[in-house]
C-alpha cells in the first residue's frame, strides 16, 4: 500500500527466511495484484523453506517509492499477512533505505539461490533490487563498503542473467 492506503498494483514484495546461526533459508517473491495484494489473486501461496528458530525479513519495493524493510525478530507476522506501506518519493526523502543491504539478496556464497534469482522468472525481482540500489550505484547514498560489495554481486548476477547477444 502507498502511504495513503491505497494499493499499489506490480509492487514487488520479497520475504527471506534466515536463521542466525546459518544464515539464509530460502525466499520467495511476488508482484502484487490489482488491490495491492500478494500473491495476486489466482495464483499460488508464496512459500518458503522454514526450520525451528527461523525468521522472516520481508520488504516491498516500487517505483517513486522508498523501500519498506521489516525485519520479524520475533515471529510476530500474522499467518493471514502483513501490510506494508512504501512511502512516495519527495524532495527530502532519502531513496536509500540501509535495511535493504541486511537482506541476504543476491546471495553471495550461496550458487543455489544465486542460480534461482538468475532465471528469467526472477528478472522483476533483480530489476526491483537494482532500482533499490541506484543511490549506492551513483554514490549518492555514500555506501559502505558491504553495501558496494552487494551492489556489485547484484550487478554481476543481472549481467550474467542477460540475454546473450
Amino acid at each position: 500500500m502507498d502511504e495513503n492506503g491505497e494499493p499499489i498494483p506490480g509492487a514487488i514484495f520479497y520475504a527471506e527466511a534466515y536463521t542466525h546461526d546459518a544464515g539464509i533459508l530460502d525466499f520467495a517473491f511476488a508482484e502484487a495484484g490489482s488491490s495491492g495484494e500478494v500473491p495476486p489473486a489466482g495464483s499460488g501461496p508464496l512459500r518458503v523453506a522454514w526450520r525451528p528458530g527461523a525468521r522472516l525479513a520481508l520488504a516491498a519495493f516500487a517505483p517513486g517509492k522508498r523501500p519498506t524493510v521489516v525485519y520479524d525478530q520475533f515471529g510476530r507476522v500474522d499467518a493471514d499477512g502483513i501490510v506494508l506501506s512504501l512511502e512516495a518519493l519527495s524532495e527530502g526523502v532519502m531513496r536509500w533505505e540501509s535495511r535493504v543491504a541486511k537482506l541476504a539478496f543476491p546471495f553471495a556464497g550461496r550458487a543455489d539461490l544465486t542460480e534461482r534469482i538468475s532465471r528469467p522468472d526472477a528478472a522483476a525481482l533483480r530489476r526491483a533490487f537494482l532500482a533499490v540500489y541506484e543511490p549506492v550505484a551513483t554514490k549518492e547514498a555514500r555506501p559502505t563498503p558491504a553495501e558496494w560489495d552487494k551492489y556489485q554481486v547484484l550487478k554481476s548476477v543481472e549481467e550474467s542473467a542477460a540475454p546473450a547477444k
